[in-house]
């Protein structure tokens, strides 16, 4: 993905010290599933695996060379048998998004894979009748692109501290649906 050239570097990565913020706003229960598309070094499920020890994560990311630095960190910090690295291009037609109660963008992607994933949480949220949140930075295409989706409605902006150009996160959530006859 090409996102690296285009954005400044407070742009490609997610402050660890927000990462509880947002987790407290989500409020991740055991044995829930965090999926981190474009996961890069793997902060958020670093920090999640510390913080939250019984739920599961899996990142997703395009670089190689990023998951394996990613894979020897959590090795390092002892949470790698917690938190699975997968190497993948997210815009591949055959990638099927697992199953997630939570989904996390920083700004990851083009505009062309950003429209598949958005496709891909489409085909998940059909599927899905417990629905699921998106948790997503409030920096480039990503929130302006998910408020427009109509699978997802906007729950709430998690602010920013001052340190972080007043950026925070986008809250979605992919609504509850039942299914009929059961």
């Amino acid at each position: 993905e090409d996102i690296y050239l285009e954005n400044p570097s407070s742009h490609l990565y997610t402050p660890y010290r927000m990462l509880p913020v947002l987790f407290k706003a989500l409020r991740p229960q055991p044995n829930e599933l965090f999926v981190d598309l474009g996961c890069g070094l793997g902060r958020v499920g670093m920090v999640l695996a510390l913080l939250y020890p019984k739920t599961k994560f899996i990142g997703y990311e395009l670089v190689r060379e990023r998951a394996n630095q990613a894979r020897r960190a959590l090795k390092e910090l002892g949470v790698s048998a917690r938190v699975s690295i997968q190497i993948a291009d997210l815009s591949h037609p055959s990638l099927k998004l697992p199953k997630a109660r939570y989904y996390f963008l920083f700004n990851p992607f083009t505009t062309r894979t950003l429209r598949v994933v958005a496709a891909k949480l489409k085909c998940v949220s059909l599927q899905d009748t417990h629905g699921f949140t998106i948790a997503t930075a409030r920096i480039g295409r990503p929130p302006r692109f998910l408020a427009r989706q109509d699978f997802l409605r906007h729950e709430k902006t998690l602010p920013s501290d001052k340190f972080w150009e007043g950026r925070g996160f986008d809250i979605f959530k992919s609504p509850y649906r039942q299914r009929g006859g059961d």
